[in-house]
Parts: structure tokens; C-alpha cells; sequence
């Protein structure tokens, strides 16, 4: 919440995404448990930025009486994708274990899938021009108010 409010949404979602393309690069090359640990630590920065985010995008740019149906629609989507994603990151496992490369198939498409929705969310903010903080468009509507 304070971090959003004061650099923004969008660039607390690029803050997520580096943690998480961190974490992904830790797990394809780390083996002692302390890179395990500081992986999934990162994990956790990622969730607590991304989540949360989400949720507060939902909860103010969707009309009062349809949040239920939102969010009941997000968490559908959201258990449907992690279902589908974690077959396919057991398929991707096994690719690259019968190549000998290891158990490292989910991390390389997490980090590939990652880095490109971070493209994708810088790209889209180049277009429209940036983004200002909360604080920012709260005093820009108090001079207009």
C-alpha cells in the first residue's frame, strides 16, 4: 500500500518482477540451501508486490457491487493458470532432466516468461507516457478541486 502510493503501481509491479527474475536465476544456478532460502525469499518479495497490487487494482477500478464477481473471477483465473502452470513446469522438468541439464526446465521459462512481461509492462508504460504517484495525482486533484 505505502509503496504504491508512493512510486506507483506499475512500477511496484516492475519492482515484483525483478525479484522474481532474481529468484529464478537463483534457483537455475544455486545448490547450497542458503540459495534455496534467498530464492524463495525473493519469491516472497515478488508475491507481496504483485498480489497484493493486484488486489488493489481490482478493489478501486471495479464498481462496488460487481467486487465479488471480480475477485471470485481473478481467483478462478488465477487457480486455473496455477493448475496449468504447474503441469506444465513438471513437463518442462522432465524435458530438461532427460537432456542432463537438471531440474532447472520451470525456472528457465519463469524467467523467460517474466523478463518478457516486464518488456511488456515497460513498453506499455513508455506508451502512455509514464505514470505519476498517487501522492502526485492527489495533489494534482486538489488544485483542481
Amino acid at each position: 500500500g505505502a509503496m504504491a502510493d508512493r512510486f506507483g503501481r506499475k512500477y511496484l509491479l516492475l519492482f515484483g518482477f525483478s525479484f522474481l527474475i532474481c529468484a529464478n536465476v537463483i534457483f537455475m544456478t544455486c545448490t547450497s540451501t542458503i540459495g534455496m532460502i534467498s530464492g524463495y525469499f525473493l519469491v516472497g518479495l515478488h508475491m507481496s508486490m504483485t498480489h497484493c497490487n493486484l488486489k488493489a487494482l481490482i478493489s478501486t477500478t471495479i464498481p462496488a457491487n460487481m467486487r465479488g464477481s471480480a475477485f471470485s473471477i481473478v481467483g478462478l483465473a488465477t487457480g486455473s493458470c496455477l493448475f496449468l502452470g504447474n503441469i506444465m513446469a513438471g513437463q518442462l522438468m522432465d524435458i530438461t532432466i532427460s537432456h542432463g541439464f537438471g531440474h532447472i526446465g520451470a525456472f528457465i521459462w519463469g524467467f523467460m516468461a517474466t523478463c518478457l512481461a516486464t518488456f511488456a509492462l515497460i513498453f506499455l508504460t513508455w506508451m502512455e507516457g509514464g505514470e505519476t504517484s498517487a501522492p502526485q495525482n492527489q495533489a494534482n486533484n486538489l488544485k483542481k478541486g
